[in-house]
């Protein structure tokens, strides 16, 4: 019985070992193939990822911006890894089958007949070969490198989580012992030198195929055992690990994974590849040094929403979304501005959520939701103890009112004004007198909630400082409304300045933002003012 199970386990592998050598020598076509569809797939999904990145670029807050920051990157650097590597090797396995149906005609190289001299045909035989040592070569790397983009991927994977997992930790950590003023954060930086150190050695250990791993002291390798285990988790390494243990027990690929450092170094290098072309112009990225005193005296697109949308359609309107760029803090409608009014939009930052929140004279605005993710479950609705309490008190006047009315006993210290006005009513007005007090409460709570949304907007403007041509403006003078701009969908404030009086020609409009950082000591807060200052033409 045993012997007939034998036999059946080993009839089992044989076949499938041989169904693998013979799909081993056809997987030329499946590589085409999908390395074909792949490269239309990854082309397509260009506008994708975009959109990815503006919807990262505008809904993110600062608890996961860094998290969602690296994993746009993953994705723009997994883009261009496909795309770079699978248009190599649909060119080098092309050429492979130019070389084979090259062979059927011409067959082997013959350096007789091509009567060089003997130096260059010693030279030849020697570098070159025969002719099918080279389709060998060809098919080799071919098989490799579609093999190697995957093996890449996932490496690059693996770094990403790496420090994904960090920042959580420290999250926890940051949560637990919170970093105290004049206190130096001692545990902070003890977990995180034990967690970057040790991910150090995991990391020489992997780059020098398993060093470590080949320590025969008992003590040593079960110790380095379980650092390695954690931090295969951590980068889900484990998933990779049959494809790169069978990477690296050849010498023919194992020399291709020595070059994956050098390869990601080039790889990035061609990525920010660039010219200077015109050396005097000015920069009119935000980053770049004096960017405000240089707006002065450039038209920038980005600042204005009729020059950022003739920008948007010079390129062709299919890609016209690539370029998509967000708002930076303040935007124009218009550069030449023929109305009465300049309208301008101006930003709401994640940051604002803290000044907004603040406590200021005994009064806090309560926000209509909680910051953070919202899924099915949780909605992240936030509690407002004075709506609350409008509420309560509706409840209230409900209660005692239809005591009033059926005449049952009353609590003590009832509001005289409440029993004078209900007193006359009898039973059968109980639904009139519900319909009136929840129709008198729909009238405060809307009276109040209109008042929140002009405090949350005065709070938020209190945060600037505008000037026109160096006069300070009024606030007062802005008409400004809650407006989502059609650009990238930016949430803030749409406002209107009346420049009537102002002179035919060219002006300049300074926005001066204060904003209060806290510092990592929690109990220090640094005040950071940022300038705009944009131009605008006022024409006839």
């Amino acid at each position: 019985m045993e012997k007939s199970t034998d036999k059946s386990l080993n009839r089992k592998q044989n076949f499938f070992s041989e169904w693998l050598e013979k799909l081993q020598q056809e997987s030329w076509q499946l590589e085409l193939l999908i390395s074909g569809l792949a490269l239309f797939g990854i082309w397509e999904s260009k506008s994708v990822l975009y959109r990815i990145e503006y919807y990262v670029a505008v809904n993110s807050i600062s608890e996961i911006d860094d998290i969602a920051g690296l994993f746009t990157s993953l994705l723009w650097a997994s883009w261009y890894i496909f795309l770079l590597n699978l248009l190599i090797h649909i060119i080098i396995r092309g050429f492979w089958i130019g070389a084979i149906g090259l062979r059927y005609v011409s067959g082997d190289i013959d350096y007789q007949d091509l009567n060089y001299s003997e130096r260059f045909t010693t030279f030849f035989k020697k570098r070159t070969g025969s002719f099918d040592e080279y389709i060998e070569r060809l098919e080799k790397i071919s098989s490799v490198l579609f093999s190697f983009t995957f093996l890449l991927f996932f490496m690059l994977l693996s770094f990403v989580l790496y420090i994904v997992v960090w920042i959580i930790i420290f999250s926890i950590i940051d949560y637990l012992f919170p970093l105290q003023s004049g206190v130096t954060p001692v545990i902070h930086i003890a977990v995180g030198v034990l967690y970057w150190l040790i991910g150090f050695i995991v990391l020489i250990d992997f780059f020098t195929l398993g060093a470590f791993k080949k320590i025969s002291e008992k003590s040593i390798s079960g110790f380095y055992f379980y650092i390695y285990r954690f931090y295969s988790a951590v980068s889900l390494s484990f998933i990779y690990r049959p494809l790169l243990l069978n990477f690296i027990d050849n010498k023919y690929t194992r020399r291709l994974f020595f070059l994956s450092i050098p390869y990601s170094i080039i790889f990035i290098g061609l990525t920010t590849l660039g010219v200077n072309k015109f050396i005097y112009f000015p920069s009119f990225e935000e980053r770049s040094l004096f960017h405000s005193e240089m707006v002065e005296e450039t038209i920038n697109w980005r600042y204005y929403d009729d020059l950022r949308n003739d920008y948007h359609r010079s390129f062709d309107p299919q890609s016209e979304d690539l370029r998509k760029t967000k708002i930076q803090r303040i935007s124009l409608a218009n550069y030449e501005v023929r109305d009465m009014f300049l309208k301008f939009f101006i930003e709401y930052k994640d940051s604002d959520n803290d000044f907004i929140g603040q406590e200021v004279e005994n009064e806090k605005i309560y926000a209509y939701r909680k910051k953070g993710l919202k899924y099915l479950f949780n909605r992240r609705r936030n509690k407002d103890e004075n709506f609350d309490n409008i509420s309560q008190n509706e409840y209230k006047e409900l209660q005692l009112a239809t005591k009033i009315i059926l005449k049952e006993e009353l609590p003590e210290n009832v509001d005289a004004s409440i029993l004078e006005e209900y007193k006359s009513y009898k039973k059968e007005d109980l639904s009139k007198m519900r319909k009136g007090v929840i129709a008198k409460y729909d009238l405060i709570k809307a009276d109040y909630q209109l008042k929140k949304l002009q405090k949350i907007k005065k709070r938020q403007l209190s945060q600037y400082e505008f000037y026109l041509d160096g006069i300070p403006l009024n606030k007062g003078d802005l008409d400004c409304k809650f407006y989502i701009h059609p650009n990238m969908r930016e949430k803030g404030l749409l406002c209107y300045l009346n420049i009537d009086s102002l002179e035919y020609g060219g002006h300049i409009l300074d926005m001066h933002k204060n904003i209060q950082r806290k510092s990592l000591k929690r109990n220090t807060v640094t005040t950071k003012t940022v300038k705009r200052n944009i131009p605008f033409r006022k024409i006839k």
